[in-house]
């Protein structure tokens, strides 16, 4: 039986393109692959992908608008560097800052709205007592490696779509105006409060008051 043309869009940051690229043509040399770092490069390489072909996201800040979406027929996956518990921004973070001891890992695919599609994977793992916002996300990211690795013989195959797990999404999306907002210290705290700031947010600040203007 001949296997049908596969074409893959990566969407990554550039440090991560040759070890997964070099991945995927190790599994699949027969694969296309077009290789993208942000959205005016995905919205270029879309107009001359195929429909047949499957984008996948990796760890990205970039919003894969509907109209993208659309054209690939929603056969795009993206994996996301939080929980199904923490979808949204920084997801390290908001966790650290809600006491969480447990963290993971997710794999799911796209719709219109973000991280709101079916979840094909997760990956967990424990959070130490000890651990910074920083260091949870660089074990988030190995994490998310490793399940990129686990699942790539299943999407490699462009054709069959990933079988959804019993999981579902849940909690509300973290934004980045919520994460500025507990980064910023504007008054007084206690002690506790203002350790568990500085664990979960990557640096706090105090607002720097105007001088008075001396007439």
């Amino acid at each position: 039986m001949s296997v049908p043309d596969r074409h893959i869009v990566l969407l990554m940051k550039p440090p991560e393109t040759q070890f997964f690229s070099q991945e995927i043509a190790r599994l699949a040399p027969s694969v296309s692959l077009y290789i993208v770092h942000d959205a005016d490069a995905l919205r270029r390489v879309t107009a001359r992908a195929p429909e047949t072909a499957r984008l996948i996201a990796f760890s990205t800040a970039i919003i894969v608008p509907p109209d993208i979406l659309a054209h690939f027929q929603y056969n795009c996956y993206n994996f996301h560097p939080g929980p199904p518990e923490y979808p949204g921004n920084r997801p390290s973070a908001f966790a650290l800052y809600a006491g969480e001891t447990n963290f993971g890992v997710t794999l799911h695919q796209m719709q219109d709205k973000v991280d709101e599609g079916p979840i094909i994977a997760t990956s967990r793992f424990p959070i130490s007592e000890l651990t910074h916002a920083q260091d949870l996300a660089i074990e988030a990211y190995k994490h998310l490696a490793r399940l990129f690795l686990r699942n790539l013989p299943i999407l490699i195959k462009t054709e069959t779509p990933p079988p959804p797990a019993q999981i579902a999404w849940s909690g509300s999306k973290g934004t980045m105006a919520q994460y500025e907002a507990l980064r910023r210290i504007e008054g007084p705290l206690d002690e506790d409060e203002l350790a568990l700031r500085f664990r979960s947010f990557d640096g706090i600040y105090s607002p720097i008051q105007p001088l008075p203007v001396n007439d």
